[in-house]
C-alpha cells in the first residue's frame, strides 16, 4: 500500500482516514478507514471509495463527516458513513457533462456539495442520496478552471479560488452577491477557514500563504522561497538566471515572481527581499492552452563587491519585434535595496545568452562583459556623467568584438580581471580587455567542433588555469602554456567557482556532482545522483561552517546549493558525528 495522504484523524473514535494506493499497479488512489480493534490494534483498512485522484483538493467531508466525497475526471462519488452506501453522479446538461471535475467541497451541516470545473463552473449538488435525480444549480464567475473551494464552518458562505488570482466569496443563500479579493499575486491552490470562521488563508503555486480576515484585509503573508509558477508544466527552465551568490547580503540570487528577483538567504531559510525587474503585473491568460507572451528575466549577474546587478530582460511573441533590455542596479544603502541606474533598450540585435562582471579593481571603473545570439560580446562601463546641474553616473558600450563570424556563446574574466577569455562556437578567445584586443586562439582537438557552452577561469594558485566544457566533454587549458592540462568526456549541466577557495564543482546530466581543483581530473569529492530530477542551477555559498576541515580538501570555507526542475533546493552536509571526526570525512547527507 502506497500513502498519498492523511484526510482525518479521529481519536474519539480511533480512526484514520487516508488517501492511499492499495496496489503499485492501480492507476489510481482510494478512500480508507484505518480503525483500531477491540484489542486496540488497527485492522485492515477499509476503502470507502475506490478510484480517487491523488489530489487532496477532490476529496471532502460534509455533515461532520457523515458523508464524504470525492471526483475522478467528470464523475463524483459520494459516500454515507451511516448507510455505508456510494453514489456515483454527474452532470446531465450538454453544457457541463464531460468537463471535468477540478475540486470538491463538502457544506458542514447539510447535505450539499459543491464542485469547481475546468471551465470555471461551479457545480452545487442537493438531494445526491435520493432516488430521483439530484438538483443541481450553476454559480459562474472564474474564466478559467477552479483550482479550489471551501465552506466557511457555519456554511454561509463559500470561498472559491482560481487562476485569475482572484478570492471569491459566494454567499449560499444569494450567490448573486460576491465578494473578491483581487491582485494575489499568483494563482491559487488551497484555501483554509479557521474554525471560528473568522480568518481565511491562501495558499498559492509561488509558495506563498496570505493570511486575511473576514473583511478580507491581508494582515500577514508568509513567503519562503517564491516558485516561479510561470514554468510550471510548459517545460522551461524555472531559474533562467541560475542561483548567483550575493556578497553583499549573503544571499542566494535566483527568479521569483515573474519578472523579479528573489534574495534568499539560506543562513535565516526566509527571502530577504523581492527586487521587481520588469515592473509589470501578471495578468492570467484567456486560457491555459494558449501561450502567454510575457516579458521575462532571462540573465542577471553581480559584481564580486555587490554594488552592482546587472539584469537582462525580453518579450517576444513571435510576430512583432521583441523586446530587448538591458538593466545596471547600484545598490543603495538608504534604501537597503538595487536601484536603477541606467537601461539600454536593445543591448544586442539578440538576446543576450551570457554576462559576467569584471573583478572590481580600485584603478579602473566597473566593466560588464555580455554575450548575444548576434555574434558578439560587447564590453559595457561605467562612466561619469556629471554636470553642473547634479553628480551623475551611467553604463555605456565601451566596445564590441567579434571573431570570424562565429557565434559567440560565453564568456569569463581572469580573477585580476587583466584577461577576457570569449568562447567563439568550437575556439576559445583570449582578449585584453582594456583595449578590446585579441590575443590568441585556443583550438582543440574535439570532434565534431563541438562548441564550447561554458568557460571558466581557475582562481588562487590556479588563476592561469582555463576550464571550458562543450555538450559532453570538460577539459582544462594552461593558459601560460597554451596546453591542455586534461580533458574527461562528461555531459556537465552546470559549472561554478567557489568564491573563497581555488575549488571548482560541476553537475552532470546524470544528476552526479563532482568538486575538483582545475589541475587535475581528479575529483576532491564526488557525488552520484545528488536530486532526483534534472538539475538546472547550483552555487557555492561562502559561510565558514566547515572552516577546520580545509586542509582536508572539500567541505571547506563553502556550502554547496543545488536546484532542480521542481523548485527544490538541495544542499551536502556533513553527518554529526563526522564533524567530531574529521579523518572521515567522506560521507555526505543531503538536507531538502
Amino acid at each position: 500500500m502506497t500513502l498519498n495522504g492523511i484526510i482525518s484523524i479521529s481519536a474519539e473514535k480511533k480512526s484514520i482516514i487516508m488517501l492511499a494506493r492499495s496496489s503499485e499497479h492501480k492507476q489510481y488512489f482510494s478512500v480508507m478507514l484505518w480503525k483500531k480493534n477491540a484489542e486496540g490494534e488497527y485492522s485492515r483498512p477499509k476503502v470507502l471509495l475506490d478510484n480517487c485522484d491523488g489530489n487532496s483538493n477532490l476529496v471532502s467531508f460534509g455533515c461532520s463527516k457523515e458523508y464524504i466525497a470525492s471526483a475522478l475526471k467528470d464523475k463524483l462519488s459520494v459516500h454515507s458513513m451511516k448507510r455505508e452506501a456510494t453514489e456515483i453522479i454527474s452532470m446531465k446538461d450538454k453544457y457541463n457533462k464531460d468537463k471535468a471535475i477540478t475540486c470538491v467541497a463538502c457544506h458542514p451541516s447539510d447535505y450539499c456539495i459543491a464542485t469547481g470545473l475546468e471551465n470555471g463552473k461551479i457545480i452545487i449538488w442537493h438531494n445526491f442520496f435520493k432516488n430521483a435525480e439530484p438538483v443541481t444549480s450553476i454559480n459562474h464567475w472564474h474564466a478559467l478552471s477552479v483550482s479550489c473551494l471551501e465552506y466557511t464552518p457555519d456554511g454561509s458562505n463559500l470561498l472559491s479560488g482560481g487562476h485569475e488570482c482572484v478570492l471569491v466569496r459566494w454567499q449560499t443563500n444569494n450567490t448573486d452577491r460576491r465578494d473578491f479579493k483581487p491582485r494575489m499575486g499568483a494563482p491559487l491552490k488551497e484555501i483554509v477557514v479557521s474554525p471560528d470562521g473568522n480568518f481565511y488563508a491562501t495558499k498559492h503555486t509561488d509558495n506563498v500563504i496570505q493570511l486575511m480576515d473576514i473583511s478580507l484585509k491581508i494582515l500577514q503573508v508568509y513567503r519562503g522561497m517564491t516558485h516561479n509558477n510561470f514554468c510550471m508544466g510548459n517545460g522551461k527552465n524555472p531559474i533562467p538566471c541560475g542561483l548567483i551568490y550575493d556578497p553583499k547580503w549573503r544571499t542566494i540570487v535566483l527568479n521569483g515572481l515573474l519578472g523579479c528577483l528573489q534574495f534568499y538567504s539560506v543562513s535565516l531559510n526566509k527571502q530577504i527581499f523581492n527586487l521587481d525587474i520588469v515592473g509589470q503585473n501578471y495578468i492570467s491568460p484567456e486560457n491555459l492552452e494558449s501561450a502567454q507572451h510575457v516579458t521575462e528575466l532571462l540573465s542577471a549577474a553581480i559584481s564580486d563587491d555587490g554594488d552592482w546587478l546587472a539584469t537582462f530582460e525580453m518579450w517576444e511573441d513571435g510576430v512583432f519585434q521583441p523586446e530587448l533590455r538591458l538593466k545596471f542596479w547600484n545598490y543603495s544603502t538608504e534604501s537597503q535595496t538595487y536601484v536603477l541606474n541606467t537601461s539600454v533598450e536593445s543591448p544586442h540585435e539578440k538576446r543576450i545568452t551570457s554576462m559576467v562582471y569584471r573583478p572590481r579593481n580600485q584603478n579602473r571603473a566597473p566593466t560588464l562583459v555580455t554575450v548575444g545570439s548576434d555574434l558578439c560580446f560587447k564590453l559595457w562601463t561605467l562612466v561619469d556623467d556629471t554636470d553642473i546641474y547634479r553628480t551623475n553616473n551611467h553604463w555605456t558600450c565601451e566596445s564590441v568584438g567579434i571573431y570570424h563570424d562565429l557565434a559567440a556563446l560565453c564568456a569569463d574574466f581572469s580573477s585580476d580581471g587583466s584577461t577576457l577569455v570569449v568562447g567563439f562556437n568550437h575556439l576559445i578567445t583570449i582578449w585584453d580587455p582594456d583595449w578590446n584586443i585579441h590575443k590568441a586562439t585556443l583550438s582543440n582537438s574535439i570532434k565534431d567542433r563541438q562548441q564550447i557552452l561554458n568557460v571558466k577561469f581557475g582562481s588562487g594558485s590556479y588563476s592561469h588555469q582555463l576550464v571550458a566544457a562543450t555538450s559532453d566533454r570538460l577539459f582544462s587549458w594552461n593558459l601560460v602554456t597554451l596546453n591542455i592540462m586534461w580533458s574527461i568526456a562528461v555531459d556537465v549541466v552546470v559549472l561554478f567557482r567557489d568564491p573563497s577557495s581555488d575549488l571548482m564543482a560541476f553537475v552532470s546530466s546524470s544528476k552526479s556532482l563532482c568538486v575538483f581543483r582545475p589541475v587535475s581530473a581528479e575529483p576532491v569529492y564526488q557525488h552520484d545522483c545528488v536530486s532526483g530530477y534534472n538539475v538546472v542551477g547550483a552555487v557555492f555559498v561562502p559561510d565558514g561552517r566547515n572552516e577546520s576541515l580545509v586542509d582536508l580538501g572539500w567541505p571547506g570555507r563553502s556550502q554547496i546549493y543545488i536546484f532542480n526542475e521542481k523548485q527544490q533546493l538541495i544542499t551536502l552536509d556533513l553527518e554529526t558525528d563526522q564533524h567530531k571526526e574529521p579523518n572521515k570525512v567522506r560521507k555526505i547527507t543531503m538536507e531538502l
